[in-house]
């Protein structure tokens, strides 16, 4: 999931290759951000959107309803709702990571697309994120991170960004593109502020091979950067085009 307004939005939407009056559906829409993304550029869409959430779903709801979305809670590694080959477009973000098998759910989405139908798969590669600090404990806060199952999931993989091209192949999607978008701050605000928040909290909270001790001596130690100016933060999202 990502906040409105935030720019992986609209680079899924350029990857779709929209004209405007597609059938698009989101997988673990979130809160519907996406979609509302969608419907600034193109107010003639179809949108589509799932997510498991039912508090998301309410959410996505209220932003979406000026424009008729159908948006319905359920798990996206079921059968979704929709009948096959009525889609024209589907994405899918931040989603795969949560999936113990990833390659299936990609496989039933894909016979949810018409012939020629174009989907965009993405995720975070979070055991590749770079952030500023002393490289050891930076190194072992970040794969500790990465590696990290939270409460509120069944399944987690922090390197499932990079194998997306193998999943949609594996899948039997034809592979058109696969790029990174890296967002970068060289300020402690923002989305690295939000990112490296939700580090410290889900390392905190159990235990993951990083004391408390650690995790407050990196964050200490990233204020302190950030107040002389040498802060830097970079998070790559591995962007991956299909089709069928």
């Amino acid at each position: 999931m990502a906040r409105l307004g935030h720019p992986i939005h609209d680079i899924l939407l350029d990857r779709l290759d929209l004209t405007g009056s597609e059938v698009v559906c989101d997988l673990g829409c979130g809160e519907g951000a996406t979609l509302v993304a969608a419907f600034d550029r193109y107010p003639d869409l179809t949108g589509l959107g799932i997510d498991r959430d039912p508090q998301f779903v309410a959410t996505a709801r209220a932003r979406l309803a000026r424009f008729g979305a159908d948006v319905e809670v359920g798990d996206v590694a079921s059968t979704l709702p929709w009948p096959e080959a009525s889609i024209d477009r589907l994405l899918c973000h931040n989603v795969l990571e949560c999936v113990s098998a990833p390659v299936d759910l990609i496989a039933s989405a894909a016979r949810h697309l018409r012939p020629g139908g174009r989907a965009v798969w993405s995720h975070v590669d979070f055991d590749g994120l770079v952030i500023a600090g002393e490289a050891d404990r930076s190194r072992r806060i970040l794969h500790a991170y990465a590696d990290a199952t939270q409460a509120w999931m069944d399944h987690s993989d922090g390197r499932v960004g990079r194998k997306i091209p193998g999943f949609v192949r594996q899948a039997g999607m034809d592979l058109v593109d696969a790029s990174v978008h890296t967002l970068v701050e060289t300020t402690l605000t923002g989305d690295a502020l939000a990112r490296v928040n939700e580090i410290g909290t889900v390392l905190e909270s159990g235990d993951h091979g990083v004391t408390a001790d650690d995790v407050d001596a990196w964050r200490r130690e990233l204020d302190e950067l950030d107040i002389a100016g040498a802060f830097f933060f970079a998070q790559p999202t591995v962007v991956v085009v299909a089709t069928v």
